[in-house]
């Protein structure tokens, strides 16, 4: 199976910076919120996005 490099290299990162945590998800999020915040740069919470409307799922018939 291909794996995509970026995408493993993001995995890794990841792990890293929750084993920097003792596995805290908690802590975790607080961090990166904290550098979020230290970026400068404007958050948009998802909150303040449109809401899309639900679309059911079509269910194809093959014959």
């Amino acid at each position: 199976m291909w794996t995509d490099p970026v995408v493993d290299e993001i995995h890794q990162i990841r792990q890293k910076m929750l084993a920097e945590v003792g596995s805290d998800i908690h802590v975790f999020m607080a961090n990166v919120r904290a550098e979020q915040a230290a970026g400068g740069r404007v958050i948009i919470e998802s909150t303040r996005l449109p809401k899309l409307p639900l679309v059911k799922p079509v269910s194809v018939v093959r014959q």
